[in-house]
């Protein structure tokens, strides 16, 4: 059996290891990031550590058969592919004009429960999160009276790395908002949209194949 120190360890490195690729989670905060600071990645990264929370919570207890259901996983490619390609395609407009990113005292101040809903979707809608987190369960999780002990160790570890990931990525994000300029963060949002657009292509191929 595994200590609670191994364990937490584990889990640590485990949330570290689904916040760092760079998916479409970590795209957007980077672009949001780039444009409005440290509190839009900071919600974004938060909202995703939810979906990480309910989608662990539903593999630990029993309720991992629910997303082999071909509808709900059907719907949840459907709703990852639009939201993706919608905010794809409104960055590479948004890659098309100029944006100033220097601190304006007049601006509106970010929509922190928007950013926060934006990530919570993003990760909830994406299938490779629910995969991921059934194979964490599967090898960690152990049943009858050690299943509550486990459990609650490993969501506080893996917790703790997605929240380290989050509050890094997001202070890199806003310390470097100076040194980007107008013409980078075109860049970025061009590139940006590409790479959203396509994760939203690639979720429509598993959709094809599901009812294929």
């Amino acid at each position: 059996m595994i200590t609670g120190g191994a364990l937490f360890f584990h889990g640590y490195v485990l949330g570290l290891m689904a916040a760092a690729p760079i998916g479409p989670v970590n795209v957007e905060m980077i672009r949001r990031g780039l444009r409005v600071g440290f509190w839009a990645p900071f919600c974004i990264g938060m909202g995703a550590v939810t979906a990480d929370f309910f989608y662990v919570t539903l593999a630990s207890f029993g309720f991992s058969s629910f997303s082999h259901i071909a509808v709900v996983r059907g719907s949840l490619m459907l709703l990852g592919a639009a939201l993706l390609s919608f905010l794809g395609i409104s960055a590479m407009r948004e890659a098309r004009h100029a944006v100033s990113l220097s601190e304006n005292p007049g601006q509106k101040p970010v929509g922190k429960v928007k950013y926060y809903v934006l990530g919570l979707l993003l990760c909830l809608a994406n299938p490779m999160t629910i995969a991921y987190w059934l194979v964490v369960s599967a090898a960690f999780l152990p049943g009858g009276e050690e299943l509550w002990r486990t459990y609650t160790v490993l969501v506080i570890s893996v917790s703790a790395g997605c929240i380290s990931w989050v509050v890094f990525i997001s202070t890199v994000l806003h310390a470097s908002r100076r040194h980007v300029s107008s013409r980078l963060f075109q860049y970025v949002n061009l590139v940006s949209g590409v790479l959203l657009v396509g994760y939203g292509l690639f979720f429509v191929a598993k959709f094809i194949r599901l009812i294929w």
